[in-house]
């Protein structure tokens, strides 16, 4: 039997209508993103640890989880999405996250941006100045300046993002 992480999982993928294809790095990370997201910003009930990594926050825990659920057949699959009810206030933050980080899942840059200002946010506090996020960032990651975010310069896809974060947060 999976665990519970593994299930939760499972149903915000559905949810997000994300295939989990762990044999490219580009969906890895922006797998690792989209659910730290979902866990810190939307406060969705995971139970994934993270920690801070070369392309922001990072956990094995989850990148194990992923590797295990996309080994497991289609049966083994529904077999776990019904073991599990999913309360009205569950579905309710699976459902903002799902509207808030739609238009975003195919942004690589855009999510590592996002899940990188986030964490800086939860591990100084939320009252970090974004001054001080920024350059925190910048000094544990220059190379984000020079990123594409769809088509806007840094300094402009920062402040969005910040924004996106703050109407965002739980």
């Amino acid at each position: 039997m999976a665990d519970t992480s593994q299930i939760k999982l499972l149903i915000v993928l559905d949810k997000l209508g994300l295939d989990l294809d762990m044999t490219r790095y580009d969906f890895r990370l922006r797998f690792q993103k989209i659910i730290y997201l979902c866990q810190d910003l939307f406060n969705l009930d995971i139970n994934f640890n993270y920690s801070w990594y070369i392309r922001g926050p990072y956990s094995k825990g989850l990148a194990d989880a992923g590797y295990d659920l996309a080994e497991l057949g289609i049966q083994k699959k529904e077999e776990m999405r019904k073991s599990i009810n999913v309360n009205t206030e569950i579905n309710k933050r699976i459902a903002k996250a799902v509207s808030s980080l739609q238009p975003h899942l195919d942004q690589t840059n855009w999510l590592e941006l996002a899940a990188s200002i986030n964490y800086l946010r939860t591990y100084h506090g939320k009252e970090i100045s974004l001054g001080n996020i920024k350059s925190n960032l910048l000094g544990r990651k220059p190379e984000m300046k020079k990123k594409n975010y769809n088509g806007l310069p840094f300094d402009v896809a920062f402040r969005e993002v910040y924004n996106f974060i703050l109407e965002n947060e739980s």
